[in-house]
């Protein structure tokens, strides 16, 4: 008999494998840098930038801008990217008013 009690949480591969909780926060016009913290730990992120914009996500504050990840919209359409990563917060810097959104799926 085990004696192993299953839980949720970052050793339990089931809390990955099904669907998550949806969370969407965004901005219609971010000019800096702003912090988004999710209420449990992230499954997947996706981003939605506005066309001709760029934004740069990191993991850290201070993250140096070659350790951002940087999305760029090509002039005439709307760019998508999905990050499949397992995250509490992620940054979001801008340099210029900015319409974009975040579309994360949570783990229980």
């Amino acid at each position: 008999m085990s004696i192993y009690q299953y839980k949720a949480g970052l050793q339990n591969a089931a809390s990955y494998q099904a669907s998550g909780s949806p969370f969407v926060t965004g901005s219609d016009s971010l000019n800096g840098t702003m912090k988004i913290s999710f209420p449990s730990v992230t499954r997947e992120i996706c981003f939605s930038v506005d066309a001709g914009k760029t934004i740069n996500v990191h993991f850290h504050e201070d993250a140096p801008t070659l350790n951002q990840y940087i999305i760029k919209a090509a002039a005439a359409e709307t760019a998508h990217t999905t990050l499949n990563v397992k995250c509490k917060e992620i940054y979001i810097t801008t340099s210029g008013a900015t319409k974009f959104r975040v579309y994360a799926s949570l783990t229980g």
